[in-house]
């Protein structure tokens, strides 16, 4: 019975994307997802196709990813919406980051060589660079944050755009496009979370205009201001818009530190936190800054948030859930593999790249319009982790394998059949190990 469930689950939200595709290119879009979901090797375009059951021509493939119509943004758009309505969120939460995929080929559109920040030593990868966007979701019962990935740019770099004689556009103005986007009609309260990369003035002072909350991480050399004093009665002149600089974080004495529990990273921990209210003149106005320690000997990460108004504890746990988009791209290159198909014009690159993500965010999307915030009781749990209470993406993703094959082995040997639950038992494993 869940099998049928979460099939007809997917295919109800998998139908709200009726609308941003043409006739002649909407039987493409399912039967390519479901191949993103059932392909378990190594994910070209091919072997894609091939567990989507589509009865096309190969060849159409590859043009629908290159010259079919659609409306990818707005289908982004929308499945922010469906996401919404499924979770219920009375605040969006908007996690923003960019993450390198490397590609071999010097005809695939976008590549160049980009500095991997990750690696150690750093070395310089060939490849894509995606601006990505995802909704963070806190689900209370398991003590963490998930990402659901939802719409992506490519960045390239200046240089590339000289030769190729098109516009420019630095990360923080494609985050900034893409954020406006997704908020149009929007009536939640909107927050951007971001990491040190996008804490300045070029993206927050957009943000701050349009009544939106960013929160990340702050250098501890930045130069913050104190509020002005008013000017003496009758003084002449105009009044100050600052007052005078205050000393740098990382030598600030007056901070009065106190001990506050919080559930963040998956566990309840104890954390020192002080804060200060000060004006920023590269956003433009005042911002909360907050110290959060561990111990009394570790170092200090300063935070930041637009909003005066945010609660200290509010503040971290909404920067501690920026971590499950890292988490995001770790599910999207290694099980749904977004860095392993190749394909080479502009429009294939991105839509590519969308499809991979919005696979991860489907399967999410699946799991708990069925089973909520409870463990499936198919997910198998080994002896030596007894105490597990909450699925993993790739408990999800088996979940939603399975109930895809038990479909399809099911339509053609009949449902009642005893050969269904046979092969399932067999299969069913490798599905949810791979």
């Amino acid at each position: 019975m869940d099998s049928i469930a979460i099939v007809s689950a997917l295919d109800a939200i998998l139908f709200g994307f009726r609308r941003y595709f043409s006739r002649r290119s909407w039987p493409y879009f399912p039967a390519l997802i479901k191949g993103f979901l059932l392909c378990t090797g190594r994910k070209t375009v091919s072997r894609i196709l091939g567990p989507g059951h589509l009865k096309r021509s190969p060849s159409g493939v590859y043009r629908f990813f290159s010259a079919f119509k659609g409306a990818y943004e707005e289908a982004a758009r929308g499945l922010l919406q469906q996401a919404i309505l499924i979770f219920g969120c009375e605040r969006v939460v908007l996690f923003v980051d960019d993450t390198l995929s490397p590609k071999t080929g010097p005809k695939i559109f976008g590549c160049s060589k980009h500095c991997d920040h990750h690696a150690w030593p750093k070395r310089w990868l060939w490849g894509h660079n995606w601006v990505v966007i995802a909704l963070g979701i806190r689900v209370p019962v398991w003590k963490r944050w998930i990402s659901l990935p939802l719409l992506a740019q490519l960045y390239i770099r200046k240089k590339d755009c000289a030769k190729a004689q098109t516009p420019f556009h630095t990360k923080l103005k494609i985050a900034l496009d893409m954020v406006d986007f997704l908020a149009e009609g929007l009536n939640s309260p909107l927050v951007i979370v971001g990491d040190g990369a996008y804490t300045n003035g070029t993206m927050i002072r957009p943000l701050r205009k349009r009544n939106r909350i960013f929160i990340g991480r702050l250098r501890a050399d930045v130069a913050l201001h104190d509020f002005p004093v008013p000017p003496p009665k009758g003084k002449r002149g105009r009044r100050p818009t600052y007052g005078p600089e205050l000393p740098k974080l990382s030598k600030a004495r007056r901070l009065q530190f106190r001990t506050v529990e919080l559930e963040i990273y998956s566990e309840r921990v104890h954390v020192e936190m002080a804060s200060l209210t000060a004006i920023w003149k590269s956003v433009g106005g005042a911002i909360k800054v907050v110290a959060v320690r561990q111990r009394p000997d570790a170092d200090l990460v300063y935070l930041m948030s637009s909003d005066p108004t945010v609660t200290d504890e509010d503040l971290v746990q909404l920067f501690s859930g920026r971590w499950s988009i890292e988490m995001a791209f770790r599910n999207a290159k290694s099980l749904l593999g977004l860095d392993e198909a190749q394909v080479r014009k502009e429009k294939s690159v991105l839509r590519l790249a969308l499809l991979g993500l919005w696979a991860q965010t489907l399967v999410i999307l699946t799991y708990f319009k069925v089973h909520g915030f409870s463990m499936s009781p198919a997910i198998p749990v080994p002896s030596w982790y007894a105490c597990k209470r909450e699925p993993s993406f790739a408990d999800m993703l088996g979940e939603v394998r399975v109930a895809l094959m038990r479909e399809r082995i099911s339509a053609a040997f009949g449902a009642r059949s005893r050969l269904v639950a046979i092969v399932m038992r067999h299969i069913a494993p490798a599905l949810r190990a791979a």
